[in-house]
């Protein structure tokens, strides 16, 4: 908190609030975080056509790629909407994984790498650290 808004309270500032481009090289450069893209414009996926889906979604890791120099994995669907025609161009543009919005339990036996729901972390905190673990293992990360 002090790095971004100095001492004390944060100012009152405008909604949103977005981060600029120096904010994510930073940020990308922390063992502690992941950047993953969620489309150009933010548009509903399943609103747009095929041609419109897949140039949200390849222009967002081409873009993430080319300003952090590094591979974008991971996708997040805006909204949290996808289909499985959404998930295949999530796909095929090469990403590992990618989250929705719905929160809801996991099952690590048939967890669909391109349909992980959110996983809200709350108390106790251990519960949902293991359950992400056992999401991460069975994606074939660990």
């Amino acid at each position: 908190m002090t790095k971004v808004f100095g001492e004390g309270k944060p100012p009152n500032l405008p909604e949103p609030l977005y981060m600029n481009w120096p904010q994510v090289v930073d940020l990308s450069q922390s063992p502690l975080f992941t950047i993953g893209a969620h489309t150009h414009r933010h548009v509903l996926l399943p609103s747009q056509t095929s041609e419109e889906v897949f140039n949200e979604i390849d222009s967002s890791k081409k873009i993430l790629e080319s300003k952090l120099g590094f591979p974008i994995q991971h996708f997040a669907y805006p909204y949290g909407s996808s289909s499985p025609t959404i998930r295949s161009v999530v796909q095929c543009c090469k990403f590992a994984s990618a989250v929705g919005t719905k929160p809801e339990g996991i099952n690590p036996e048939t967890v669909d790498c391109f349909a992980i729901p959110r996983i809200e972390l709350k108390n106790p905190i251990a519960q949902n650290l293991q359950t992400i673990q056992e999401v991460i293992h069975a994606c074939g990360y660990l």
